[in-house]
């Protein structure tokens, strides 16, 4: 007890200030002034797939597959990027009844004080002063990393953690402790293995730089150097493996990605305006946190937009005052940090390389920003200011501005960007001033820093909110009752089949009936989904249907037979594709109908047409794919020769349906009696997870149709069971076991060895 309130007397002001600041920032959403749907893809993206994620830490399943992602997909392995191994992610299970953009907002405080907590602990363990790691702590959580992110909750939980990485390798430093490494490398490659592959390139000098700042360099030094490297790669890896039950499956996933080590940068520079947006960025706040805004130098595409740099002008100031330390080595390291860091903003190729060699992305400038505050605050705490360098960044600055003001033809077109720009230049000369020539003058100053970073993210704030027409989706006020369609599900017991929208209803927009993503909400299957890490195993089927990038929508009538969707959702009968719907209902209070498909397939079904790919498209010329791909098994001529798939087709035959007795996401089982041999067609996505059962022996389903599975069956009664589980979630228990083995037994061997000497 005694321990907790001399915490809070240390710590109650520095916490209760942070949480005035964020609730000035976040007033809006938190006083319902506005809804929390900060970034276009949380109202298309986050809250569909929480959605369904909070469904899937319901039920009695491990959420491994999906059929409510667009036709089914590996979830434990696709969306550990989105959700699976973001802790954060998990508040939706603990405010089950509260709206997923409310559970949202809850989680971006939690990351905003992570982010404060930990970058405090860092700055502490580098002996800075209560006030300055006060001051800097706030500056991280609220630098434009936040705001440019904040439609992006997970790598706003990989900016919480990252703190703790840096004090890791400051107590290995210093105290040779090696268990807070592992620690933070595994909370890290949980939150984004994106940006922890980001961080890991960004190590490879930055931990050289580090070391030699705290050792001596000389030939000696090189012995300790390496050995300590390996002792920092050998703990990093180990944390890192500790993730191996969901890396593993990722890994296997993501490689058959097309996103993955492609589209890497061809160029060698960027357009000049990019270039010009850097400067603005640095120097500024990030104005807008959507690309749909329009500001003097973006290129409206998000990747090159995402450039963030700022974190107060206080820290542009400071960094330059690096020349100021009196050791030739430390300004002689520092200057090569920066001038790496330099040289991968600058060329086209640095932004790929840490991008894992795919787009070209700025995503990683979050480990500048932290290296800039944490350069300025131990700048900051020895007092180490000249006036000359200060002067002559403030007029670099005021020239590159004039530039700016030269280039851009009206600059009140973008008043909004104009006035925070104003502002900022405005707090540059108060604050260098302040720093020049009353240094002293402490607390004038944290007031005016912390004015400052109110002002500059409330703006950013508000430019967004004016400039979004578009409001979140509210589900309940289109009448149709939340649990509406599990009662439906109750109905038909444990058959399988899809709901789809008419394509008139349907739009990535929130502005339409319903947006590609809202059967999640809802919680069916359907033909419709926005998911930039869909099933890839169904590639050449989205490319014979032509959909070609991340929101799909199979419109196609004999397409949704085809993917057993048995209710159709209009709003009027004019826009059903065929004759053969039956009207079922109105939905509750809402204006849209529902129509039972007379015509849909089963989930499984026999199929007695039989064409190899390479027949397929020189048909495609002369018949129509559609009905092609609906009613034919469409496989490689290879596949075809190998299994004698030709001895399993006669058109005269009765086409059979596969009979369910239990359904879920992991598990299938049911049975189909044939008078002959048959193929049997399953409309599940291929994944190597799914383990297929014909009367209890293993057998490996074929591959047909652009990306489903088919089952090749003899005459006789026949019992399918489909198993899922993610392939390389075994392996991946065995890797992270043996980590975890070896952490502790060096850990154990540790304490023993303390215990001797002590």
């Amino acid at each position: 007890m005694l321990r907790i309130r001399y915490w809070l007397k240390q710590n109650g002001g520095p916490l209760l200030l942070f949480v005035a600041l964020f609730a000035f920032l976040f007033s809006d959403f938190l006083f319902g002034q506005a809804e929390y749907n900060i970034g276009y893809d949380i109202k298309n993206h986050f809250v569909p797939f929480y959605t369904e994620f909070r469904r899937l830490l319901t039920s009695q399943e491990m959420p491994f597959w999906s059929f409510d992602f667009f036709l089914g997909t590996n979830v434990l392995a696709s969306k550990s990027y989105y959700f699976i191994s973001d802790f954060f992610a998990y508040f939706i299970f603990l405010f089950p009844s509260m709206e997923i953009l409310d559970v949202m907002l809850i989680m971006q405080f939690a990351k905003c004080l992570v982010a404060y907590w930990l970058m405090n602990r860092l700055l502490q363990e580098l002996h800075v002063q209560r006030s300055t790691a006060f001051l800097f702590s706030l500056l991280y959580a609220f630098s434009s990393f936040t705001f440019i992110f904040l439609g992006i909750p997970m790598f706003l939980s990989f900016a919480a953690f990252l703190p703790l990485l840096f004090l890791s390798i400051e107590r290995y430093l210093k105290k040779g402790t090696f268990l807070l490494i592992s620690l933070s490398s595994f909370l890290l490659i949980c939150s984004s293995y994106y940006l922890f592959w980001s961080v890991s390139v960004f190590l490879l000098f930055a931990w050289p730089i580090r070391y030699f700042l705290s050792h001596e360099w000389n030939r000696k030094a090189i012995k300790p150097f390496l050995l300590s490297t390996l002792k920092v790669i050998f703990f990093y890896v180990l944390g890192a493996l500790l993730y191996a039950p969901i890396l593993f499956p990722t890994i296997d996933y993501m490689l058959q990605n097309s996103r993955v080590i492609q589209g890497s940068a061809s160029d060698l520079f960027w357009s000049k305006k990019i270039y010009l947006d850097m400067f603005i960025k640095a120097i500024s706040a990030p104005f807008y946190v959507n690309t749909e805004i329009p500001n003097y130098f973006g290129t409206q595409y998000y990747r090159t937009d995402q450039i963030a740099l700022y974190s107060s002008v206080l820290t542009v100031l400071l960094v330059p005052q690096l020349f100021t330390f009196k050791r030739k080595k430390t300004k002689w390291l520092l200057s090569t940090f920066y001038g790496i860091c330099f040289l991968l903003l600058f060329f086209q190729p640095g932004g790929s390389l840490m991008h894992g060699f795919s787009e070209a992305s700025f995503r990683w400038t979050l480990m500048i920003i932290l290296s800039n505050l944490v350069l300025s605050a131990v700048l900051w705490d020895r007092a180490l200011f000249q006036r000359k360098i200060l002067l002559i960044t403030i007029l670099g600055i005021f020239l590159g501005v004039g530039l700016v003001f030269g280039i851009v033809q009206h600059p009140m077109a973008y008043a909004q960007q104009t006035v925070i720009l104003l502002i900022t230049l405005g707090f540059l000369i108060l604050e260098g001033i302040l720093l020049a020539f009353f240094p002293k003058k402490r607390t004038w100053l944290i007031g005016l820093v912390l004015i400052e970073i109110a002002m500059s993210g409330k703006l950013t704030l508000h430019a967004y909110l004016e400039k979004n027409s578009q409001t979140s989706y509210h589900y309940d006020e289109k009448g149709i009752p939340m649990d509406y369609f599990e009662q439906l599900q109750e109905e038909n017991g444990q058959e399988f089949y899809r709901i789809a929208f008419s394509e008139s209803l349907i739009d990535i927009d929130h502005q339409a009936d319903f947006n590609y993503n809202s059967n999640m909400v809802y919680g069916f299957p359907s033909v419709s989904g926005y998911d930039s890490t869909y099933q890839t195993s169904l590639d050449e089927f989205l490319n014979w249907t032509g959909q070609y990038f991340w929101w799909f929508q199979e419109s196609d009538y004999r397409l949704q037979d085809f993917l057993s969707v048995k209710y159709l959702i209009v709003r009027s009968p004019y826009e059903l594709p065929h004759e053969n719907y039956t009207l079922i209902e109105q939905i509750g209070d809402s204006p849209y109908l529902l129509y039972h498909s007379n015509q849909a397939k089963p989930f499984g079904f026999t199929c007695n047409l039989l064409t190899s790919t390479e027949d397929f498209y020189q048909y495609t010329y002369i018949y129509d794919i559609y009905e092609l791909i609906a009613n034919t098994i469409i496989v490689d001529q290879a596949i075809i020769e190998e299994n004698h798939l030709e001895s399993y087709i006669d058109p005269s035959a009765e086409e059979n349906s596969l009979q369910i007795r239990s359904f879920s996401n992991n598990h299938i089982e049911g049975t189909i009696d044939l008078e002959q041999k048959q193929i049997l067609l399953l409309t599940i996505p291929y994944d190597r997870g799914w383990s297929i059962q014909v009367d209890k022996e293993s057998i490996e389903p074929l591959i047909v149709n652009g990306g489903f599975m088919a089952i090749p069956l003899e005459e006789g009664d026949h019992q399918i069971t489909l198993d899922f589980i993610p392939y390389g979630w075994k392996s991946g228990w065995v890797a992270a076991g043996i980590a975890l083995t070896i952490l502790l037994s060096i850990f154990i061997s540790s304490q023993r060895i303390k215990k001797r000497i002590g």
